[in-house]
C-alpha cells in the first residue's frame, strides 16, 4: 500500500500512523519527523520503525517515496483492486483481547436495553441498516435512523432513554451528523457503542464503548472507498455475543 505493492504487517499504533499519512499526504510530505510525531502523539522512534516497514532507511527516504507516490496519484494512476491482505490482517486481530473485551462490554449494554438504534451516514448508513435487520432477530425493537438530525429525539423521556442503546458507525469517527446525534443522545442519558476505524477520534471519545477495527483507509480521488467488511463483521460478532447473554 502507499508506494509498496503489498501491505506490511502493522501494529495498531502503526495502523494509526498509516491512516493519518494516507489521509494527509499533501501535508505530511512537508512535515519533519518531530512534527509528525507530535501530531500523532507518538515518539520519533515509533515513526522511524514505521518507515522501515515500508522499506525505507529512514523518514527522509520515506517522504521522497511518498511524494513520488502522490505525483503518480495526481497523474491518474488506475485504481488498484481490493487487497485481501487487509481483511486477513483484520481477522487475525479481531480475536485479540482488546477487541474481545470491548465486544463483551458492548454486549452487556445491549443485553440490558429494550431498544437499539443504529446510526450512520454515507456508506455507514447502509451498514447501520444492515445492523437493524440483523439485530431485529434478537430484539423486539431495533431500527436505524435514515435521516440523521430529522427525528423526534426530543420526545424521548428519561425513563425511555435508560432502555435505549445507540450503535453509531463511522469510518473516521468525525462525521458531523453522527457526532451531533450522539451528543444529543448522550445528553438524554442514552448509552452509545461506536464502531470506527480507530479509537483516536471524536466519536470514540464520546462513546461509552468503542470497537475499532484498525484497517488501512482507501480513497479514490475524493471518495472514501475503505472496505466496510470489518464493520459488518463486528456488528455480527456483537449481535451473537449479546444473544448468548440473553439466552442465559
Amino acid at each position: 500500500m502507499l508506494f509498496l505493492k503489498y501491505l506490511p504487517e502493522l501494529s495498531e499504533n502503526e495502523l494509526t500512523i498509516y491512516n493519518y499519512i494516507s489521509q494527509n499526504i499533501e501535508k505530511v510530505i512537508y512535515m519533519s519527523i518531530r512534527e509528525l510525531a507530535e501530531a500523532l502523539h507518538f515518539s520519533k522512534s515509533t515513526i522511524w520503525r514505521f518507515c522501515q516497514k515500508f522499506e525505507c532507511d529512514g523518514y527522509s527516504e520515506f517522504k521522497v517515496r511518498l511524494k513520488a507516490h502522490l505525483n503518480e496519484k495526481q497523474l491518474g494512476k488506475p485504481f488498484a483492486d481490493i487487497d485481501e491482505s487487509i481483511l486477513i490482517n483484520f481477522l487475525k486481530r479481531a480475536s485479540s483481547d482488546v477487541i474481545e473485551e470491548r465486544i463483551e462490554v458492548g454486549a452487556e449494554l445491549l443485553a440490558e436495553s429494550e431498544m437499539v438504534i443504529f446510526l450512520g451516514e454515507g456508506t455507514s448508513k447502509v451498514i447501520a441498516q444492515y445492523g437493524e435487520i440483523y439485530f431485529s432477530s434478537l430484539f423486539n425493537m431495533s431500527f436505524s435512523i435514515s435521516h440523521p438530525l430529522f427525528h423526534p429525539s426530543s420526545r424521548i423521556t428519561k425513563e425511555t432513554a435508560k432502555k435505549i442503546c445507540v450503535v453509531a458507525i463511522s469510518v473516521s469517527g468525525l462525521t458531523d451528523k453522527v457526532l451531533r446525534n450522539v451528543t444529543m443522545f448522550k445528553e438524554m442519558g442514552i448509552k452509545t457503542i461506536s464502531i470506527t476505524n480507530s479509537d483516536k477520534n471524536t466519536l470514540a471519545s464520546l462513546s461509552d464503548v468503542n470497537i475499532p477495527y484498525f484497517i488501512t483507509t482507501n480513497k479514490n480521488n475524493t471518495a472514501d472507498v475503505t472496505t466496510q467488511v470489518p464493520a459488518l463483521f463486528l456488528i455480527e460478532k456483537l449481535a451473537k455475543s449479546t444473544a448468548k447473554k440473553l439466552s442465559y
